[in-house]
């Protein structure tokens, strides 16, 4: 990682080795999701000014794959993502098949972070970014979790939120949301196939 400012101290550079040691930056002043989703809002923004483009879509992979997630809930811009082995619920969180409990950086943990998690958990985070505001063009979220993933969220634990998130999307209205439960490989990856579901997928219908 490249050293970043300390906010207490903008002055002063620091090297972090993991995530973890941002903890005992969080305060009542400052969140250290801003390190996370502070760029995207930027290159956002200077997408949208510099280019115009008719629509925004994200996709990410594991912690781009968290971002992908909370991101597009906070940001109504992205009409379109794709989250990929970024998340699950926490109470799948030590399901098996796991060779070890999945629990998540220290950004994806409701524990180490309630003040963000206690206004949406991750079911609320996934509704979010996939409804729209009435009169708005319709938006989309296609979680994408491999079922033999090497490394995070595998398994087929999502089939016991799936039709929740779908449902209460549907009920909002103006936005879709699915999973696709990738088995064609055992990585930590957005596979070939994957790849071309999400092509597929952004030329389909919005509102279909």
């Amino acid at each position: 990682m490249q050293p970043i400012a300390d906010p207490n101290d903008p002055t002063k550079l620091v090297q972090i080795k993991s995530h973890n040691e941002l903890a005992p930056w969080e305060s009542a002043g400052f969140s250290t999701l801003t390190f996370f989703l502070e760029p995207i809002a930027v290159a956002v923004n200077h997408a949208v000014a510099t280019y115009r483009p008719s629509s925004v879509q994200m996709i990410g992979l594991s912690g781009g794959g968290w971002a992908t997630t909370v991101y597009p809930a906070i940001d109504p811009r992205i009409t379109r993502s794709y989250p990929t082995a970024g998340s699950f619920p926490v109470y799948l969180r030590s399901a098996p098949p796991k060779p070890g409990p999945t629990t998540g950086d220290w950004e994806q943990r409701p524990d180490l972070l309630p003040s963000f998690y206690a206004g949406a958990n991750f079911p609320d985070l996934y509704v979010m970014a996939a409804v729209g505001q009435a009169g708005e063009p319709s938006r989309r979220q296609m979680q994408i979790l491999n079922r033999f993933d090497a490394c995070c969220f595998n398994g087929v634990g999502h089939r016991s939120y799936t039709p929740v998130v779908s449902h209460r999307v549907a009920v909002i209205g103006n936005g879709h949301w699915e999973v696709l439960e990738d088995a064609t490989h055992d990585q930590h990856q957005i596979s070939p196939y994957a790849l071309s579901v999400i092509l597929w997928d952004l030329d389909a219908d919005p509102d279909r």
